[in-house]
Order: C-alpha cells, then sequence, then structure tokens
C-alpha cells in the first residue's frame, strides 16, 4: 500500500521572536515518485529547447502556426504551374488558393437557385495544365417558379 503524499512544503514558527523570517521545510518523497517527477520534467524541458518554442526572435504561435499552415514554401519550375483557372459565370470556386503549382486542386459548385449543366467540379493542376473541363451551371426556372 503506498503513503499518501506529503503537502508540498510546510511553514515552521519563528524560532525566536527575533528570528522574522519563517523557514520552508521541503518534505522528501519516494524514489521512485521522486525518478518519475525528474524524469517528466527533463522530457518536457528538452522538448521545449528542441522546439524552440519560447525563444525571443519567435514566438510560440509564430513557430506553431508554420505546421497548421496548408501549404509549404517549395521551389518548383515555372513549367509545372498553371495559371488561374477560368470560372465560369454563376458558378463558385472553393478551396483554390494560388499559386497554382502541380497537384493543386480546385472546387466548383452550382450557387442557390442554378444548376449543373456540364463540366468538371474538380480540376487539378498537371505539368502546367487544369485537368478537367470548366464547369457550367444555368439558372434553374423549375425552381425559381416553384419553389422548391
Amino acid at each position: 500500500m503506498r503513503k499518501p503524499l506529503p503537502p508540498a512544503h510546510r511553514c515552521t514558527e519563528p524560532r525566536s521572536s527575533s528570528d522574522t523570517v519563517a523557514t520552508l521545510r521541503f518534505p522528501t518523497y519516494d524514489f521512485t515518485m521522486g525518478f518519475r517527477t525528474v524524469f517528466v520534467l527533463v522530457l518536457v524541458c528538452a522538448l521545449v529547447l528542441e522546439t524552440g518554442a519560447w525563444s525571443r526572435r519567435r514566438s510560440w504561435y509564430r513557430r506553431r502556426r508554420s505546421y497548421y499552415t496548408r501549404r509549404r514554401s517549395i521551389s518548383v519550375p515555372v513549367y509545372a504551374s498553371c495559371r488561374a483557372p477560368y470560372t465560369a459565370p454563376g458558378t463558385i470556386m472553393y478551396n483554390c488558393y494560388p499559386p497554382y503549382v502541380h497537384g493543386e486542386a480546385c472546387w466548383w459548385r452550382c450557387p442557390s437557385g442554378y444548376r449543373y449543366q456540364s463540366g468538371s467540379p474538380y480540376r487539378q493542376c498537371r505539368n502546367g495544365q487544369w485537368t478537367g473541363t470548366i464547369m457550367f451551371c444555368i439558372y434553374d426556372v423549375v425552381q425559381a417558379l416553384l419553389g422548391k
């Protein structure tokens, strides 16, 4: 059975009336508890020092923000990048951000009140060209008249 943990610290009464500063007496822990605590603290400190999370030049948020961004900065040949894809009137392009490099994908959809007519709702930049065809949406007269 394990012993209950002692409190973090105990303040003792001054030894004499002239002694105005209270002394702190820290309790001793068994070896396994102390070893585990020290081991965890060493791991945390090593992680903080390795990542440079609290450096003065860059804040923690700025260093961590780079891990969550959508795209890393990479160098690609000019021939592998595509021009901005054409968006036909009556269509909405989403999830597509410049630069349009090899492998970048874009999606299109029809707004409310329009319906799909033809084309590819998904296109991808491959070797400087967009795959698929331009998507077109047309005004939905039935929905406008009947309100469905």
